[in-house]
């Protein structure tokens, strides 16, 4: 068994994204509102500094923590049967993906995964959960992607592939389809007749 965490990198990412959103999502307005009141002398500026500031540095600092939690959560495990993913900070979310289902692996890279050498795992399987291929899970944010997919995909090509959840799909022979198709032969013209 193979057991996986993601890259540190992660972590720096998150933080990335988390000051992309406070710069563009809250003080492109919280800081022009602040200099105008600031200019106008408006008398309530200690209350609209609290109001405004208050609610951005209790949220960064949740975030970090999350972030923080979030990353030290995250277990990747390759047994010889079967993916395990287990994450979640408040909601724990454990996924669980055998590996004669699985018909494809995409890798997928943002830019700024791109620059520190990380990818995410997209884990597809047909008729698993609905119809046509579906992401049942994902390894994200590692830095060996390549050999990891080598590995699984490895795994995969030693197997029979199993598309239903009730066991191994059967392939029926032609003597089998003739017998089926006299039954129901059998069936209409008793009905009609």
């Amino acid at each position: 068994m193979t057991v996986l965490r993601p890259s540190r990198y992660m972590k720096t990412l998150y933080f990335i994204y988390m000051t992309a959103a406070i710069i563009l999502g809250y003080l492109s307005w919280a800081i022009p509102l602040t200099v105008y009141a600031w200019m106008s002398r408006w008398s309530f500026m200690e209350l609209l500094l609290l109001v405004l500031y208050t609610p951005l540095v209790a949220l960064t600092v949740f975030t970090l923590y999350w972030i923080n939690r979030y990353y030290n959560s995250i277990v990747y495990e390759l047994t010889d049967d079967e993916i395990i993913v287990s994450k979640g900070v408040f909601w724990r979310v454990k996924s669980i993906v055998p590996y004669n289902r699985i018909t494809n692996i995409d890798v997928v890279q943002g830019p700024l995964s791109r620059l520190f050498g990380i990818a995410t795992l997209k884990i597809q399987t047909a008729g698993y959960g609905g119809p046509g291929p579906r992401v049942e899970a994902e390894l994200g944010y590692l830095e060996n992607y390549e050999n990891i997919k080598e590995e699984i995909l490895e795994k995969v090509k030693n197997l029979r592939p199993v598309a239903t959840e009730t066991g191994e799909v059967e392939t029926p022979t032609l003597a089998d389809v003739v017998a089926e198709l006299k039954r129901i032969r059998k069936l209409l013209e008793k009905q009609m007749g």
